[in-house]
């Protein structure tokens, strides 16, 4: 009788919500149909135990190994080493921490292991010129090395590793999956009015938290001269304020929006569950990132129907068609961002144009087919080896 194959998933992580375990059980869905033994490995247990219930009901056994706040960690290598050497897996996915998984995976002898990148390198977020360091990229190159096969979330994270001398044959394009589903809308003027914006207001709204890469900075600073020449111009910025690093940010976002008058225009939400329900009472979208692998915000703003103001980043360029669902804009481009929201927000026709074109196009795929995909790209991996 055949021994199953079997799939160890490095994630690092922990699940915040029920929503993000229930998507991992989604994504192991296809290969647990077919027979496959998974297993996954987690930073911590959930809060709520419930949340990994179809992970339970498909048979995905999970392990808790804490998280390394180092690049390379020794113990760490050692760890995923033996927990390979015990499970024996075909395969190993790794993702968020890479290096230190991989070397153990590597040493473990596991056949096929492969490495998501999510992110561009921080030179490229930073907008700085790569010193030494940067130009050797050598965690970068070593997670390459040791993977069978890189799944990049975006062209650009693509192009980014063969300009670093990846072969492109070792990468593959893998676009997260659209993830908002079917929302749960309140009435849009109750959640206007509890926003404080009437009806005749023109809201855009950008999805982050408050870290510098984002760009909040540089877009409320754009912003002004919008709210300087229509007065129905109002924006949010949807996300958490609450982790140090956002502290420090949300003290600097705070006291640009006072010293330039937009305490009225200018809502900071903090964390919101419903994300869906703001993007319902927008007229816009605006991505004003310095960097991303993949915007999962911008894509739910497709999904909702909203024409989109972003940056030429990750996979904003991919998705978003410059005078037909959207506008962009070179990163760090502060007067075109200020020209393009004014451009957006005085011409209702042209912002209802857009919008009549804003949808996620066919290369972003369903959570289904994403997990089917990825099932039969790890399959081919395992056949193929």
């Amino acid at each position: 009788m055949p021994i199953s194959p079997s799939i160890l998933r490095y994630s690092g992580t922990h699940f915040k919500t029920r929503r993000l375990a229930n998507q991992f059980a989604d994504e192991f869905r296809p290969l647990a149909q077919r027979g496959w033994a998974c297993h996954l490995v987690l930073g911590r247990a959930p809060d709520d135990l419930d949340w990994i219930t179809e992970l339970n009901a498909l048979g995905v056994r999970i392990y808790l190994e804490p998280r390394s706040a180092r690049k390379f960690d020794l113990n760490l290598v050692t760890r995923v080493a033996r927990l390979c050497c015990k499970i024996k897996p075909d395969v190993f996915v790794c993702e968020n921490i890479h290096d230190s998984p991989l070397i153990g995976a590597a040493l473990a002898l596991v056949p096929v292991r492969i490495w998501i990148k999510r992110a561009m390198n921080s030179d490229f977020e930073q907008g700085s010129p790569p010193n030494l360091r940067n130009r050797l990229a050598l965690t970068t190159r070593l997670s390459c090395a040791l993977s069978t096969r890189v799944f990049a979330v975006s062209s650009a994270v693509r192009d980014e590793l063969v300009r670093f001398g990846i072969s492109a044959e070792k990468i593959l394009v893998r676009p997260n999956p659209r993830r908002l589903g079917k929302p749960n809308v309140e009435k849009w003027e109750d959640v206007r009015r509890s926003l404080g914006f009437s009806c005749t207001d023109v809201v855009w709204t950008s999805v982050g938290h408050a870290v510098p890469v984002k760009g909040w900075s540089m877009l409320i600073r754009a912003f002004h001269r919008v709210a300087d020449s229509d007065a129905r111009a109002k924006l949010l910025l949807v996300g958490s304020l609450e982790r140090p690093d956002e502290k420090e940010t949300t003290v600097i976002l705070l006291a640009e929006i006072e010293r330039l008058g937009l305490e009225e225009k200018v809502r900071l939400t903090g964390k919101v569950e419903n994300v869906a329900n703001l993007l319902s009472v927008s007229d816009a979208f605006v991505m004003s990132s310095h960097s991303e692998g993949f915007s999962n915000a911008l894509i739910e703003a497709l999904e909702m129907g909203l024409p989109c103001l972003a940056t030429r980043v990750g996979i904003a360029t991919d998705v978003v068609r410059d005078g037909f669902n959207g506008m962009l804009v070179d990163r760090f481009d502060e007067e075109r961002m200020a020209e393009a929201l004014i451009e957006m927000t005085r011409d209702d026709s042209l912002r209802a144009e857009l919008a009549r074109n804003a949808s996620v196009p066919e290369i972003i795929p369903s959570l289904e087919d994403y997990a089917r995909i990825m099932a039969n790209d790890i399959s081919a991996l395992i056949v193929h080896r």
